[in-house]
């Protein structure tokens, strides 16, 4: 059996299938993008930075706030408080506990990053906007902050949280969690449409210019999580007193932001392997502009480089180099006694450059590598 100390009736009508079907793979995929992430950042990019450690944080926080939310629902979440087994309830109770600050931390780390990525590619000079992202991060750490405190001490006394037989009294839950999903909710929408007004002044072409602001609206998923989750804080405080979907929508709202949040800085990695695999095929062509000199060697180092080309010309080893005149070859005049001896050579030099788009460009004032084809 699945749940502990259940029996096989009560364990058969437990929604766990439910609670592991749609966690697990999430955090599966959320963990894969923020490697990738990762290997952007230090392998192609190799300029990592705060705001991907940031996301590192809140993968780890998701990580141990799923590994709670499956012991939550080994020990009964899943099933109505009247079926979930007695003996669980310290148990169950300290899980539940347990994983309130890794919640509100990894939603938070996310919108952390999401600000240090805009101070990133927002320039110095926009002292003006950098102070608005610098506030906005700055009210959003302090209200997180303030929600973990409540969270962790709203009962008295304090273990009366995770030994619920306790005598003593608890905060009622349904305001402090409505007060907070609200301020959740505000957060995301003003984060994730913080970049717009510096995005539409980007000198692009607008094809990739709307295309990076629809990455940013996208993000906005995750206000609609919320208002999931915050749906089923009544159904905890009003009504039957299930908070398997208030865990499951948490979880989901933690790793869709992490996922959403990374997508803007993996369009790198498309281009990266775009790239390599049509490089195996790809001839440059050479530009119309040619640098041509003439260079003179003496007969000796003529003999020792000059060789029979497959086109039937002769070039020396230096494939840029072609023989253009061999003095041994022109007849001798009458007047001179010793024959002129050397080649002449013709050199094409050819200057190959490459531009790396991508969110570095912008951070170092190249606006128009934000986003390349």
């Amino acid at each position: 059996m699945y749940v502990i100390n259940a029996s096989p009736e009560v364990d058969a009508q437990s929604n766990y299938p439910l609670i592991l079907g749609v966690t697990i793979p999430l955090l599966i995929l959320m963990l894969t993008v923020v490697v990738l992430r990762i290997y952007v950042r230090v392998s192609i990019l190799r300029s990592p930075g705060p705001d991907d450690w940031c996301i590192a944080v809140a993968a780890c926080c998701s990580i141990v706030y799923e590994a709670l939310t499956l012991t939550q629902s080994r020990y009964g979440l899943g099933l109505p408080l009247a079926l979930r087994p007695a003996v669980n309830l310290d148990k169950y109770s300290a899980a539940n506990y347990a994983g309130r600050p890794f919640y509100v931390m990894g939603i938070l780390l996310f919108k952390i990053a999401l600000c240090l990525s805009y101070l990133r590619i927002l320039l110095v000079a926009q002292r003006s906007y950098r102070v608005w992202v610098w506030g906005v991060l700055v009210t959003c750490v302090m209200a997180h902050l303030s929600y973990i405190f409540v969270l962790l001490f709203n009962c008295t006394p304090v273990h009366k949280s995770w030994l619920p037989r306790t005598p003593g009294r608890c905060l009622d839950s349904a305001p402090v969690n409505y007060s907070f999903s609200t301020i959740v909710m505000v957060f995301d929408v003003t984060i994730f449409l913080l970049p717009i007004p510096f995005m539409l002044r980007l000198q692009m072409p607008n094809r990739k210019k709307y295309g990076v602001i629809a990455v940013f609206v996208l993000g906005l998923f995750t206000t609609i999580v919320s208002g999931l989750r915050m749906t089923q804080t009544r159904v905890v405080a009003f009504g039957n007193g299930n908070s398997t979907l208030l865990v499951v929508w948490g979880n989901v709202e933690m790793n869709t932001g992490i996922i959403l949040t990374s997508l803007p800085v993996l369009t790198p990695l498309f281009k990266f392997f775009n790239a390599r695999g049509s490089s195996k095929g790809y001839h440059p062509q050479i530009s119309r502009s040619q640098s041509h000199n003439l260079t003179v060697f003496t007969k000796a180092t003529a003999n020792e480089t000059i060789r029979n080309s497959k086109y039937g010309g002769p070039h020396t080893v230096n494939e840029s180099q072609e023989t253009i005149l061999n003095t041994a070859d022109v007849p001798k005049q009458p007047d001179e006694s010793i024959p002129k001896q050397g080649v002449i050579l013709k050199t094409v030099q050819v200057e190959v450059t490459r531009t790396e788009g991508g969110l570095e460009g912008a951070a170092k004032g190249d606006r128009t590598t934000f986003f390349d084809d």
